[in-house]
């Protein structure tokens, strides 16, 4: 579980959502999302993931709590079985991490299906799926895989530190957000964004 939540959402355009357990903030959210918001504390969400054309997946600290945007891609399997979730740029791409070891996935980068497929699903930790077949995923304390991320990300994947969570924009493949095992974060997003998400980081 990260310590800060965080995900890139929105409609059209792109927006965010963070919370450390106390107290939360968004920007650009669909109003679908922030009717789901308005009606759950800080402290009931677990994980929020988000993507392109107004979808999100928010999975609760409550049993049966599990919320979608988007049930139609879901209808096979029981939403309170996803233990991570993440959205690609395009509108029908996205992949399920399954308790206690499977996955499902639709239109995931060929290189990050055949990642899952050579490594089981059950090792993945977190998952995250960008613009132009980007991809990053955490396994365990120490082990990283990542695809296309953009340089000054990559600067930071390799630099030995221990990472929590990454989470790639499905709108810019230049803005990203990284957690450290020990609780710091790091980002490159735009700049009207950086008060409000640091009004939370710090809290």
């Amino acid at each position: 579980m990260t310590a800060i939540i965080f995900a890139f959402v929105g409609h059209d355009r792109e927006g965010y959502y963070i919370n450390n357990g106390r107290s939360s903030r968004w920007h650009n959210a669909p109003k679908k999302l922030i009717t789901v918001l308005n009606s759950m504390s800080a402290s009931q969400i677990k994980q929020l993931f988000g993507g392109t054309g107004g979808r999100f997946f928010i999975e609760g600290q409550a049993q049966n709590s599990n919320r979608t945007s988007d049930l139609d891609s879901h209808s096979g399997f029981e939403l309170q079985k996803i233990r991570w979730h993440a959205f690609g740029a395009g509108q029908s791409e996205w992949l399920s991490l399954l308790t206690p070891s499977g996955h499902v996935f639709n239109k995931i980068p060929d290189s990050l299906k055949e990642k899952i497929e050579k490594i089981g699903a059950g090792y993945i930790w977190t998952v995250s799926i960008g613009v132009d077949d980007a991809w990053a995923m955490t396994l365990g304390a120490t082990h990283l895989e990542w695809e296309n991320v953009p340089p000054n990300l990559h600067e930071k994947l390799k630099s030995g530190r221990v990472i929590r969570n990454i989470v790639l924009s499905p709108w810019d493949w230049e803005h990203w957000w990284i957690e450290y095992g020990n609780g710091d974060t790091d980002f490159s997003l735009p700049q009207n964004w950086t008060d409000d998400i640091n009004s939370i980081r710090h809290k």
